[in-house]
């Protein structure tokens, strides 16, 4: 039965910043004594401690919860990755990630005593993680990010290194590295979120926080929620618009948007007479994407990307998610419908053959490029591979490839 001041909590949150709505209500929660507080894993769980949750106050509460959905929404694990943060460094980073996301729960509600904000260790306000990191880690940083913080937040059950807590417990959404308490992410009684549905209600997200200064329903201005907004929404690599219209005109002899073609089906209302007359046929497009176990985070987070611009492109999409064999499949009009299943060998042949007999002739696989390819087109088709790397080599030549690395 769901606690109801942890119910209570996340409800505050959803009414102070709605645009999280949907990313606070798809959160699994889960107690357990292993977390000091409050902690969050990057497959969008949230463990608490119902005795030290219960001991906090009403807004103290709504303030560690929005905390640790920030950590999750501004993707603190991916960039903990891309800042190059190890082990070693991760006390740094999740200082550093503490300092972006702890002023705006501040400001929306009250964080218990012990969590730091810029001012108090003479760092400027409305940062980026980035920039606290890369400022903690210099020779001149302010000593209580060594010292004192770290006697405060105290350290995570079992841990080495004193690795902050901040109002709860570093947890791999704050730095991609999972905790020993840390669920199994496909666990049978507390599984974790997919990773492409994290990345659709992070991107909603960001959407419906944009959207708010346009509708008025209580803008919140941050430079870090701008700036996470802004990365979040960053168009796809490759034009797809003008990559897809030549492609339907090389498949069916006209642009995606383009001219009509004739056809004698009979109209209403005309008896028995046959009359030409122009009919506009949409195009059809098939993507193979690759789910292998070759297949990381990255690549998803690339291949996602593009299908959004897929899907802003052609208006009759179907998709087969793909290792060695076809694992889902369906019409496909929003990110929200993608289900990406598999994590075992890879063949895209697998996937061409299966868009082949359901009538597909254009074709488009986006994958790492690990996989055989067949040796040429066996009805026509015209394939176009997007490969999110480069260390396979290119597919054989009578497909087209764009690499986006």
């Amino acid at each position: 039965m769901p606690d109801p001041l942890v119910e209570e909590a996340r409800w505050r949150v959803l009414e102070a910043l709605p645009f999280f709505s949907r990313l606070v209500l798809h959160m699994p929660v889960v107690a357990t004594t292993k977390v000091p507080v409050l902690a969050v894993d990057q497959h969008g769980r949230l463990y608490y401690n119902p005795e030290s949750f219960a001991a906090l106050e009403e807004e103290e509460r709504a303030g560690v919860v929005l905390h640790e959905v920030l950590h999750l929404a501004l993707r603190h694990f991916d960039r903990a990755a891309e800042a190059g943060v190890g082990p070693g460094d991760a006390y740094h980073w999740n200082l550093a990630a503490d300092l972006e996301v702890n002023p705006i729960a501040q400001r929306t509600f009250r964080l218990p005593a012990g969590a730091y904000l810029p001012s108090q260790i003479g760092l400027p306000p409305e940062g980026v993680a980035e920039e606290y990191y890369a400022l903690l880690k210099r020779p001149d940083a302010p000593q209580e990010a060594d010292g004192s913080a770290q006697e405060e937040h105290g350290t995570d059950e079992g841990e080495e290194g004193g690795l902050p807590m901040g109002p709860g417990s570093s947890s791999s959404a704050a730095d991609g590295q999972a905790r020993p308490w840390e669920l199994a992410p496909d666990d049978p009684e507390h599984p974790g979120l997919l990773n492409p549905l994290v990345d659709v209600l992070i991107e909603e997200s960001a959407r419906e926080y944009q959207n708010s200064f346009q509708s008025g329903y209580g803008p919140f201005s941050h430079k870090a929620l701008v700036a996470w907004a802004e990365r979040i929404l960053a168009p796809p690599q490759v034009d797809w618009r003008t990559r897809l219209r030549r492609w339907v005109q090389n498949e069916v002899g006209r642009s995606s948007g383009g001219a009509d073609d004739y056809t004698f089906q009979r109209l209403r209302n005309r008896g028995r007479l046959l009359l030409p007359r122009t009919e506009a046929r949409k195009p059809r497009l098939a993507l193979v994407i690759d789910t292998s176990a070759s297949m990381g985070q990255e690549d998803f987070d690339q291949v996602l990307a593009e299908v959004k611009g897929i899907l802003r492109a052609a208006d009759d999409v179907h998709y087969f998610a793909v290792d060695a064999a076809v694992t889902a499949q369906g019409r496909l009009r929003s990110l929200r419908r993608l289900e990406l299943r598999g994590g075992g060998a890879t063949d895209m042949g697998a996937g061409i053959r299966a868009a082949l007999e359901a009538g597909y002739r254009s074709i488009v696989v986006l994958t790492d490029g690990g996989t055989g390819w067949p040796r040429g087109p066996e009805r026509g088709e015209r394939v176009m591979t997007v490969l999110t790397q480069g260390i396979y080599g290119r597919p054989p030549g009578w497909i087209e490839t764009i690499a986006l690395d």
